[in-house]
This record gives structure tokens, sequence and C-alpha cells, in this order.
């Protein structure tokens, strides 16, 4: 279990938690603690576990480079990477221990998850909520055993997120790797990289595995909380999501005639471009990979224009700083776009709504899917999850 942290030990005790409670006693934590002015240190020393191992840099890095060094210092045969937000369903090594025999040791299992949005994520949100995702991820839709995957089932995923299109999470959390085959991916570089490290190794790996297993159930349970990436980005400041993850500089890893390429515009847009373009450059002989610069830069016009109507924000400005970056068509549609919009404000709310969805979901990278499952519960924190979905799904 890999756990890099930063300032959030009352996250981390929470995640660890629920690796302890486990009812398999084999495994590891490595908790890669990066420069953190909280006592990381004190927490794990006081848990007296030898299971848990305690590393520590005293000069803060990206978050990249703090997940590499967690995966450096594993040991075990399996590896998942957890954030410190996150944590495991009760029962989950149980049910991978027996996956892993049943589909007789794939390179990687990709499992349903939970989300949980922590109180106060979003405006207006004063409880909790858990949603399971299972359902939304090509390679578990539909399905309801454990199976071994084909090929070019798992390549026409990786595909589709080289376009920057979405058809299943990126997030370590869904995955279950082989140490070994993580070592094999070395020889393409370090295991994660670029500002999104999640959609450079979910993306990679697939494409690289010999044998990629499902199980469709969710298993873990990925949290956003006031403290993680998730919560810049629904509340309209990337920009501070960035500073968060320590990729200010992350354009110093672009390749020069992409990087002329790029529009303002969404920041998560932009780092999963520049993520997945590793991808590609990893592995240059493969010629099936190619990378949607098109349609991200629709994306950013998109952005650029919805965003500024649904916040109020003038829009003029915004477009003024991108318009001499587009080509003719592209200037054409955002002025459309403009144009369509202009009765914005004598909207009413819902209907305001219903337009930005539609327009987003038209141009946008995740098209038609299914509604997440909300669950009937309104927890506080990681452990209130764990324990009402064990009380609610059965999962112990």
């Amino acid at each position: 279990m890999l756990l890099p942290t930063r300032n959030r030990v009352e996250l981390l005790a929470q995640a660890i938690t629920t690796v302890r409670a486990q009812d398999e006693t084999s495994w590891e934590i490595v908790v890669s603690d990066n420069a953190s002015e909280e006592d990381v240190r004190g927490l794990v020393e006081g848990l007296d576990d030898p299971r848990i191992r305690y590393l520590r840099t005293d000069t803060p890095l990206p978050v990249t480079a703090n997940w590499n060094r967690a995966l450096d210092a594993a040991t075990g045969r399996w590896v998942v990477m957890l954030g410190d937000d996150d944590g495991l369903t009760s029962g989950y090594m149980r049910t991978m221990r027996e996956a892993c025999a049943a589909l007789a040791d794939p390179d990687l299992i990709y499992h349903g998850a939970y989300h949980f949005m922590a109180p106060g994520v979003t405006p207006g949100q004063t409880q909790g909520a858990v949603f399971d995702v299972t359902q939304l991820h090509c390679m578990l839709h539909g399905r309801d055993v454990p199976v071994v995957i084909p090929p070019e089932e798992a390549r026409a995923a990786v595909r589709a997120a080289l376009d920057m299109r979405s058809l299943y999470g990126f997030n370590m959390q869904y995955f279950l790797f082989r140490r070994d085959f993580l070592e094999r991916l070395r020889a393409h570089g370090p295991v994660f990289r670029g500002p999104f490290p999640d959609f450079y190794t979910a993306n990679i790996a697939l494409l690289l595995a010999s044998r990629v297993g499902v199980v469709p159930r969710p298993l873990t349970v990925i949290g956003i909380t006031r403290k993680s990436y998730g919560y810049y980005h629904l509340n309209d400041a990337e920009e501070a999501g960035v500073d968060f993850l320590g990729n200010r500089d992350f354009r110093d890893e672009v390749a020069p005639e992409l990087r002329k390429r790029l529009l303002p515009g969404s920041y998560m847009n932009t780092l999963w471009l520049v993520s997945v373009a590793l991808v590609r450059d990893a592995l240059p002989d493969d010629e099936s990979l190619h990378l949607g610069v098109g349609r991200y830069r629709r994306l950013q016009i998109v952005d650029t224009v919805l965003r500024h109507f649904t916040t109020g924000r003038p829009v003029g400005p915004a477009l003024g700083q991108v318009r001499p970056l587009l080509s003719p068509s592209e200037r054409a549609l955002a002025m459309l776009l403009r144009l369509a919009l202009l009765p914005w404000r004598a909207l009413p709310q819902a209907l305001r709504q219903v337009i930005a969805h539609s327009i987003a979901r038209r141009f946008g990278q995740y098209g038609p899917q299914l509604a997440p499952r909300r669950l009937p519960l309104a927890p506080s924190n990681m452990l209130d999850v764990v324990d009402g979905l064990r009380l609610a799904e059965g999962t112990a």
C-alpha cells in the first residue's frame, strides 16, 4: 500500500485505519512524507506497527516525484496506490486475493470504486455524499464477475484517453498492479510521469499489460475533501490546485511542438493532454496512438466561454487572450458559442444548468454516461464511509 502524503495527517490516519482493519495480515504500508509540517512521523511511530514504513523528504517534491519515491520503497508482490484522503472497503484484500487466484495473476486488475464527497467540497453541501461509480467505466459496465478482458478492449480505452475522451477512470485507486509488471514499465521511464501521474500510468499500463483482469465491484473509496485537488477543480480554483500538486513548472516536460498548441482555459484539460502525450512519446513505434490536440483545443474554447458565463465573469477579456492563438474555424466556434449564450442572464437558473450541461456534454470528453448510484449515506469522514458501506452494502 503506497500512501504518499503532505500535511494531511488527520486524513492519513483514517486511510491507514482502513488498511489495518482488513482481515488479511500480510501487507505493508509505505508512508512517503513529502516534507510535511504536521507530525506524520509521530502518527506512524505511535501506531507501533512494523508493517508500516515511514519515509520523509525535507524538501517538498512535486506529487509525481513523491509517488515514485513511495514505489521505490515497496517490497510487496502487489501494489496499490492510495491517496491519504482515500480508503479501502472492508474485505478489499480478501476479495483481491481471490480475484488474483481466479484470474491466474494478471499483470493488473481494474476494479470499481466509490466516490466520497466530503462536507463542504461543493458550495452549499453541508453533508457528505457517497456514489458508486463502478458501472460508469467501459471495462466494468455490464459485467458481474471477475474476468480477463481482451487486450483490444483495454487498448481502445487508452486510444480514447489520448483523444481526450474518458471511457474509464484513470485514478490509481481503481488499480491493483503486480510489482514485477511495474518494474517492466521502467524500461520506458519512471513509472509515474507527468503533472497527472495517474493519467500517464493508467494508460501506459493498459497498453503494455499482457493480461488485464477486471473485478466489477466497488472496492476502494476515492475521497474528495477540501484538501484534495478535486476540491480546487470543482470550485473554479484550478491554479491553486496546480500549486497544490507542485506542478507549476509542468510545461518544462512538454515537447516544444505540443507546447505551441496549448491554450488558456481548463488546467484539467491541459494537464490531461500533457500527461497522456508522454504515453505516446514513450511508445513511438505504436502507430495506433494519436493525440487529440484538435479536440483539446475545442474543449478549451468551450471551457473559456462557458466558465465565464456560468461564473458571471466577463467573457470578453478571456476570449481576447485566446483569440490570437486560434485558427479561423476555432474563432468561429468561439463566436457562435458566445452568441448562443447572450440570453444567459435572462434565463431561469434551472434552464441555465440544463444548457451548460448540454453544451459541455456535446463538446466534452465524457459523452453519454449512466448516472452514478448515490447511496443513502451522509458521512462526515472516511471512517464513517467505510462503516456505513459495511452495513449498507454488506462489504464485511
